[in-house]
């Protein structure tokens, strides 16, 4: 019943399908699955530190179902209630199946910020997946004792979160740590040979790539902050920011969103249980039975490694929303919820209602249902979005300029028909400003000063209002006699000095 209810949220999280808050960054992993379709065999996201394993089921779902929003949105869905299956696994090997029951509602109605971070096809579901994968099987090896199977799967999940994203590496090295101290044969080299085998498979894309270009994904991922300012800056970011977002935060996306009613409410109860749960977890480490203590110590380092990966790198001193660098908190969370329950409800059931009652309202109060305010605006853009390019498409345009923002989800959007190059360079991730075909060009901007801006590229022309919030302008020479690369480098100067 649990899964059914977290796969039911998860659903209506991702249908009907509408344009996400940072589109631009979620539809270039469709992007990449084009290519994939195309032949390519795509390796990363952009750059060389995430990995383009999410790119490969969108491809098969393109293939099954054609290109639209409707299928990039299916990968997100499925993997998210995969997560939930093999976080109950996970939680069954270390707790039992009543804790793992209890625990699996705080993760099937999680919070608003894991929720929102983890619907979106941005490699974070995968990520979480990963995860969760390399916990319960480390798990089980570690109760149960070592299996082939086990092992083998152990090291491909570790593997495939490696290439995937560093993040999973606050799954994977709390793992190897747990299974050192709990299982004395794992201190043999012979232990390790299947999940090494596992890893090499897993990781094989980022190994090969890395290989024949010398490395380049070390030299992204290892970038720690340095200074000791910055390491309290990201230190206060993680305790005063990101872990009270993932726990109960309202605004995952950084819009300055206020509480609603019930969630005034039910903050401060919801808050007084996380505080509660956490001291529990703390005094059951150091008074309860062996199997209890083994399992909040893999919990304690999933969270410590977190915490490391967060304040030591370069996460933590980007700006905007980062509670997504620390997602794998939320199965610490979750865990900690599940083992409080237990214990109150041990000793009185109706006691269990002032564990769940306030947190879940919280979340459930939270989410972005599809009849919320913001759900139906986010429909809205969609629709705005397709006004848009069937404007373009009706005015024969071939490429389009503007913020990356406005402009770049429009390179999926058009199936690749037309090449939207944005006016930032350096988020111009798969060289579309390089490639700009010969054809008509148009100015695209959700803002005002569309016609300077084109007037100091000597790109003179009409503004037209497409749609609430677009205007787009079309030189009055279109196509342009310069080279379209001419055009795009006066584009861009253009758009630095104003």
């Amino acid at each position: 019943m649990l899964l059914l209810l977290g796969s039911a949220v998860r659903a209506a999280y991702a249908f009907p399908v509408h344009k996400y808050v940072p589109d631009a960054d979620s539809l270039n992993m469709g992007l990449r699955a084009l290519a994939v379709l195309n032949g390519d065999l795509v390796v990363f996201f952009s750059g060389a530190q995430i990995g383009a394993l999410e790119a490969y089921l969108h491809a098969a779902a393109f293939s099954i179902f054609g290109v639209s929003r409707e299928a990039i949105s299916l990968a997100p869905l499925l993997v998210g209630c995969a997560t939930l299956v093999v976080f109950y696994l996970f939680i069954k090997e270390v707790f039992g199946s009543r804790v793992a029951e209890l625990s699996l509602l705080f993760l099937a109605l999680p919070s608003p910020a894991y929720l929102a971070w983890t619907y979106m096809p941005n490699s974070y579901p995968e990520t979480v997946f990963l995860s969760v994968a390399t916990l319960w099987l480390s798990a089980r090896m570690g109760v149960r004792g070592f299996d082939r199977w086990s092992a083998l799967g152990l090291g491909l999940s570790a593997g495939l979160g490696w290439w995937n994203s560093p993040l999973t590496l606050a799954a994977t090295v709390p793992a190897v740590l747990w299974l050192l101290k709990v299982r004395p044969e794992s201190r043999r080299i012979s232990f390790w040979r299947l999940p090494a085998a596992g890893f090499l498979v897993g990781a094989l894309p980022w190994i090969a790539y890395n290989v024949r270009y010398r490395f380049p994904s070390i030299f992204q991922v290892v970038r720690p902050v340095g200074e000791g300012n910055a390491i309290g800056a990201a230190a206060g970011k993680l305790l005063g920011e990101n872990v009270p977002q993932l726990a109960i935060g309202m605004d995952p996306f950084g819009g300055g969103a206020a509480l609603n009613d019930v969630q005034r409410l039910v903050r401060i109860p919801a808050a007084i249980v996380f505080f509660a749960a956490a001291a529990l977890l703390v005094l059951r480490a150091v008074k309860g039975d062996r199997r209890i203590r083994e399992g909040i110590l893999l919990l304690g380092l999933v969270a410590a490694v977190t915490a490391g990966l967060f304040v030591f790198s370069s996460s933590g001193t980007f700006p905007g929303p980062t509670v997504r660098y620390v997602l794998p908190l939320a199965f610490v969370f979750a865990a900690a919820l599940g083992l409080a329950t237990d214990f109150v409800g041990r000793r009185n059931r109706l006691a269990m209602l002032a564990v769940t009652v306030p947190v879940l309202a919280f979340n459930l109060s939270g989410y972005y249902w599809p009849w919320t305010e913001q759900r139906l605006e986010w429909r809205k853009n969609r629709e705005r979005d397709a006004q848009v390019l069937r404007f373009l498409d009706a005015n024969g345009v071939s490429w389009i300029c503007g913020e990356y923002w406005t402009v770049y989800p429009f390179n999926f959007l058009s199936r690749g028909r037309l090449k939207a190059a944005p006016y930032e360079s350096q988020f111009d991730f798969y060289g579309i400003g390089i490639s700009l075909p010969k054809g008509r060009v148009a100015l695209v901007s959700t803002g005002s000063g569309i016609e300077e801006w084109a007037d100091r590229a000597g790109v003179n022309g009409f503004p037209s209002s497409v749609g609430p919030g677009y205007v787009v302008l079309l030189p009055r020479r279109n196509p342009p006699a310069d080279s379209p690369q001419r055009i795009y480098a006066r584009l861009m100067v253009a758009a630095r000095i104003r």
